[in-house]
């Protein structure tokens, strides 16, 4: 998990910034802190699916299990299976 890039300032706050998570191995604490920043920053997350995600601890969690790259950690065959079988918006 990192902080990726930021760009532009708001008042002295990053008004983008681009994280990664590494689902092999989730940091809770990473995940708290960067919802916490975001949080402060006023910024929002936006999902895989480009929609909005609120920085907020629950919604962020939600949305990380809820990616594709979760189902792929979690059984990397059922992934590829549904991948083949409905494309990449089922996987």
């Amino acid at each position: 998990m990192r902080i990726v890039s930021t760009s532009g300032r708001k008042e002295g706050r990053p008004s983008q910034v681009v994280v990664q998570f590494d689902m092999r191995e989730p940091d809770e604490a990473f995940t708290i802190g960067i919802t916490r920043f975001a949080a402060q920053c006023d910024l929002r997350f936006r999902g895989e699916n480009g929609a909005e995600v609120l920085a907020r601890l629950e919604d962020m969690s939600a949305a990380l299990e809820g990616s594709r790259v979760s189902r792929f950690v979690e059984d990397p065959e059922r992934y590829f299976r549904r991948l083949r079988a409905a494309g990449i918006e089922d996987a």
